[in-house]
């Protein structure tokens, strides 16, 4: 089954029939609830939707809005969970006998099968992903514990999950089934964590799932930061709080180095800058120094090696 994802946006339909289509088709079909926008205001909600075998992943932002899950709407779903998690604004889950205010960057864990109120006030921006009860019940035994509790933003398990949730968003990361498996057992891996994995399952999610999310957490990192002549290993690791010599060996799984990494990404950087033509009037030495690169010297025999081909060459 190929990565699926779909974006729905309450602007897509007849301003007319736009909240009781969307109550209907996304509400009660996709996401089992009922939806009740607060107050008079124009109801707006934009959300993205994917999928693999195993989990659901819901993100977007709304304007204010009850979500509802009455009995017989909430036993209607399969036998799965959902964290649900504020990136902007507040809300306020009313469920399994408790009422849980969510701040920006907190999370819980809601039983699908189970009703429900939740609540954004405010509107805000969420994240939620849907998980099978019983395969995350065998990671983390004390689930039943877990439902409508926060689940503080330092969670370190908690950020490096919904972070690595972007994963799906790179087709070729889950381009074949095995990969997918891949993704989905460190997607697992990293909700036990956060939930409190038991003894026994938590040192294998911890090589498993912790480890891929802390290794792509760093990737992205560098990536936003290659143009930057004083990007260091010290550096990523004192911001990911880790030491240099785990992220060596987090590359070294990869057959690979953190300078390799780096020096990777400057040089495709490169090669797209000078193909550009908008670019055309810029040195080759001022691309290099764009991107990273020191010493142009150094710059001009890295990436003759790499591409068989010199700057200039390619450019002309």
């Amino acid at each position: 089954m190929p990565s699926t994802a779909y974006r729905l946006s309450t602007e897509a339909l007849p301003e007319r029939e736009r909240i009781a289509l969307w109550r209907e088709e996304f509400g009660r079909v996709i996401l089992k609830l009922d939806v009740d926008p607060i107050g008079s205001r124009h109801f707006r909600c934009d959300v993205t939707l994917r999928s693999l075998p195993g989990l659901n992943l819901f993100s977007g932002e709304t304007s204010s809005v009850h979500y509802r899950a009455p009995p017989a709407l909430a036993a209607s779903n399969d036998d799965s969970i959902g964290i649900m998690k504020m990136v902007q604004n507040t809300a306020v889950a009313v469920h399994l006998h408790r009422e849980t205010t969510l701040s920006t960057g907190e999370a819980t864990l809601l039983s699908c099968t189970d009703p429900l109120l939740f609540s954004i006030p405010s509107g805000g921006r969420s994240a939620a992903v849907r998980l099978s009860r019983p395969v995350l019940q065998a990671l983390a035994p004390g689930l039943d514990d877990a439902y409508n509790r926060v689940i503080p933003a330092r969670n370190e398990a908690l950020g490096l999950l919904f972070g690595y949730l972007r994963v799906l968003q790179d087709q070729q990361a889950v381009a074949t089934p095995e990969r997918q498996h891949i993704v989905v057992t460190h997607i697992y891996d990293l909700a036990a964590l956060a939930l409190g994995a038991s003894r026994d399952t938590a040192e294998l999610a911890q090589e498993r799932g912790l480890r891929a999310a802390r290794l792509r957490a760093i990737k992205e990192d560098v990536s936003t930061r290659l143009a930057e002549s004083g990007l260091s290993l010290e550096n990523v690791a004192l911001r990911h709080r880790v030491s240099p010599r785990y992220i060596q060996k987090l590359f070294e799984t990869e057959g690979t180095s953190f300078s390799d990494f780096v020096r990777t990404g400057r040089l495709a950087r490169a090669h797209r800058m000078l193909q550009d033509p908008r670019l055309g009037h810029m040195h080759i030495s001022t691309i290099a120094y764009e991107c990273g690169f020191g010493d142009i010297t150094a710059f001009n025999r890295s990436f003759r090696r790499h591409y068989s081909a010199s700057p200039s060459d390619l450019r002309h």
